[in-house]
């Protein structure tokens, strides 16, 4: 059996590039369009497996979409999932109906919608990318230069840059072949539930320091899922679920442990 392929479709370029690399990290082949007429065009030419939306878009919304897919007999049969940030704001705003004084999103890829989630609500949202810049500076004072391990969906969508550019920071990244080590470390190795020695968490670290990384940020869950599975108590590692765990307790008033 071949590829399936899928038609992913989004007027914004950070999560359209987002869905793709992660569609492609899961094996299948990804057509891309940027609205919903370029959409519809690419489904009744391509004849994808299943088709991937967003709802809100320019020249065709998703539903829009759907409509005339399930309206032509050669596309009617055609699988059609719309995705929308609509779950994450009302979230949010059901925790703030409930009396909540601020909401942590302890995602590093789901950050993309923070800005919807801030706009949809009067409590503070907490950035995961922000708050492990802050640790970094913290943990290095006079911080100039942040490595960076995180996936291929993450990088590009440029979070963490943004947010060290903000900071007055220098971003680090691995080189190519190293950037394919770390993704085989999160999906071949931690999702797959397979080990991943001890030197090799440790190689891919010295990697950034070699390029110049004063500390490196672990941008990912299963990074630091890895973290603590391997009892990693580097100095020169930053965790970001862990800088946006402390970072809650402190804003809830708690006081963090030794």
């Amino acid at each position: 059996m071949g590829k399936l392929t899928v038609l992913v479709i989004d007027d914004d370029p950070v999560i359209l590039e987002l869905l793709r690399v992660n569609f492609e990290i899961e094996g299948f082949d990804v057509i891309c369009a940027t609205d919903g007429e370029d959409g519809l065009r690419r489904a009744q030419a391509d004849r994808p497996d299943v088709v991937i939306s967003d709802i809100m878009m320019p020249r065709r919304d998703g539903l829009q979409l759907l409509t005339e897919l399930k309206a032509d007999p050669a596309t009617e049969d055609l699988p059609v999932i719309l995705l929308s940030a609509k779950a994450l704001v009302a979230d949010v705003q059901a925790l703030e109906r409930a009396g909540a004084t601020f909401v942590a999103i302890p995602c590093n890829t789901a950050l993309v919608w923070v800005d919807a989630m801030r706009a949809a609500v009067g409590i503070e949202v907490l950035d995961t990318v922000d708050e492990t810049v802050a640790a970094a500076r913290v943990a290095v004072p006079g911080l100039a230069r942040l490595g960076v391990r995180a996936t291929d969906g993450t990088l590009p969508a440029g979070a963490y840059a943004r947010s060290a550019e903000r900071a007055g920071v220098e971003l680090v990244v691995p080189g190519p072949e190293v950037q394919r080590e770390v993704m085989s470390v999160i999906y071949d190795g931690v999702k797959a539930g397979r080990p991943v020695p001890r030197a090799h968490f440790d190689a891919l670290v010295a990697h950034l320091v070699e390029k110049g990384a004063q500390v490196v940020a672990l941008g990912c869950t299963e990074l630091s899922v890895l973290r603590v599975e391997l009892g990693v108590e580097d100095p020169r590692v930053v965790d970001s679920i862990d800088a946006v765990a402390r970072a809650a307790v402190l804003r809830a008033g708690g006081r963090l442990r030794p």
